[in-house]
């Protein structure tokens, strides 16, 4: 209750001369503001506009202009891509945690709607190089770097990071489907998760006219999830 009469003391008493930052949305502290959210980079700024949310996770505007400088030129991200250096679990869950290759794709994404691709094709290879899936593994945020490059009018790219990613999850799945029933269970996140991720770069296939692929992905995830209701929901038949 404090933080949130603090907050309130600094908006009615800021008058715009000084920017406000949220870190992030969806909290009792941002008292419901998150429609007037701007995406700078690590950092939601208070701006005088509203924009509609989507979702807890797709809110904000954003400036492209800004978040471009931002996340092109200001944002290092030391030694992430170097051989030899070792990404460990907490900075792996760090860069989950602040949205990195999302925030990415999302400039990407907007980029694209305002008729820039070559710009967003830019965006995402310099988050491809910079948070690389040889260092940084693949997560939720990779279907969104998946459907922009699909978007910006570069297939070759998005198929291969299709095909990579689909074998990293299907092989997770693999690995979980042979495991014991007390085992599978304790899984069930990481595997909804998994074919999660692969249905929706599946789906990004389709819209991309990418049948082939498509019916293949779809077809396995078929598969795995009649398998998993086999295993998890027996009484559904």
């Amino acid at each position: 209750m404090k933080s949130q009469l603090i907050v309130l003391d600094i908006l009615a008493h800021n008058n715009w001369e000084r920017p406000v930052y949220f870190v992030t949305g969806y909290h009792n502290d941002a008292l419901g503001l998150e429609e007037y959210f701007q995406l700078e980079g690590l950092a939601y700024r208070l701006v005088p506009i509203k924009t509609p949310n989507r979702n807890w996770l797709d809110y904000a505007r954003i400036d492209t202009d800004i978040l471009y400088e931002n996340m092109m030129k200001k944002f290092v991200w030391k030694g992430a891509k170097e051989e030899g250096v070792n990404v460990d679990y907490n900075h792996k869950r760090t860069l989950l945690v602040v949205k990195a290759r999302y925030n990415y794709a999302r400039l990407a994404k907007t980029l694209i709607s305002e008729g820039k691709n070559e710009k967003a094709i830019e965006v995402l290879d310099h988050c491809m190089n910079e948070l690389p899936v040889s260092k940084i593994s693949y997560d939720m945020y990779m279907p969104d770097i998946i459907e922009a490059y699909y978007a910006a009018g570069l297939p070759e790219k998005a198929v291969s990071l299709t095909k990579d990613l689909s074998d990293y999850y299907l092989a997770r799945l693999d690995y979980f489907f042979r495991q014991e029933p007390y085992l599978f269970s304790s899984a069930e996140y990481e595997v909804q998760s998994a074919m999660q991720y692969v249905s929706r770069v599946a789906e990004a296939c389709k819209e991309a006219k990418q049948d082939e692929l498509y019916n293949t992905l779809n077809g396995r995830i078929e598969d795995y999830y009649a398998r998993y209701m086999q295993l998890m929901r027996p009484e559904v038949k």
